[in-house]
């Protein structure tokens, strides 16, 4: 049981990402819902920022 949004959250690098998210896993986690929150300066950094996290995740997904 979480008791704060810190013990939730995955950010970071890709290693922390994955590190974060094997955890989950391996308490587990069955069914997990994300949010993608894009980091950047203007329109195309975060279009960029945020289809960048989602290939990420859609590679690591799988080995989960």
């Amino acid at each position: 049981d979480a008791a704060t949004v810190s013990e939730l959250l995955a950010a970071g690098s890709e290693e922390a990402g994955i590190a974060r998210l094997s955890r989950f896993a391996a308490a587990g986690a069955a069914d997990v819902s994300l949010r993608v929150r894009p980091i950047g300066n203007g329109r195309d950094e975060l279009i960029e920022s945020s289809r960048r996290t989602r290939d990420f995740l859609a590679v690591l997904a799988p080995e989960l």
